[in-house]
């Protein structure tokens, strides 16, 4: 038991080492990482985002905080009516929000890059777990968090914003408004 402990003790190490050494480590090292997930584990994303993936090697990290499968999600991000997708995506090393409009793969966009290691915590005496998670939310979540946070008035909303979390510390919520992305800090 104790010799089991400290092998998962040194290997946790060792992740931490290569974490640590900012963008030195390989997309296999970072791949290997328990919180990454492959597309094809989510059922409910289309086959062509699926595809889109894991052609260019993204996986999809999971938080701590939620035990079934996420970071995936669908929602008017564009404007009301029209179904598109989100998937926080990380590839060597680096997670991104890419946006799928109306579910095409053709220019996917890309907003808010952050590395990974940002994200990655200890927590208890030896497990390293990841901290970013998206969800999609709509119009009262945006204004009430604006009022109670204090932020800024929030531009017309009517149509879902995409949360961006870094679980129990601050949320940020992309917004698209007339063309762009407006970010709306929503908590800290």
């Amino acid at each position: 038991m104790i010799r089991a402990t400290l092998v998962s003790f040194l290997v946790l190490i060792a992740a931490g080492t290569s974490l640590a050494q900012g963008g030195k480590q390989s997309r296999d090292s970072i791949d290997s990482l328990a919180y990454l997930r492959k597309p094809s584990a989510f059922k409910s994303l289309p086959r062509d985002i699926v595809r889109y993936l894991e052609k260019n090697n993204y996986r999809i990290p999971q938080c701590w905080c939620n035990g079934n499968p996420h970071n995936v999600v669908s929602g008017s991000f564009a404007r009301k009516g029209q179904r598109d997708w989100a998937v926080l995506a990380s590839r060597g090393g680096t997670s991104s929000v890419l946006v799928f409009w109306k579910g095409s793969t053709r220019r996917p966009e890309t907003i808010q890059s952050l590395p990974d290691k940002l994200f990655l915590q200890l927590h208890g005496e030896i497990h390293m777990q990841y901290n970013r998670l998206i969800k999609s939310v709509g119009k009262d979540f945006v204004e009430h968090h604006a009022v109670w946070y204090g932020g800024s008035k929030p531009p017309l909303i009517d149509h879902a914003g995409i949360t961006d979390a870094y679980v129990d510390k601050t949320t940020t919520v992309h917004y698209y408004y007339k063309g762009k992305w407006v970010d709306l800090q929503v908590s800290k």
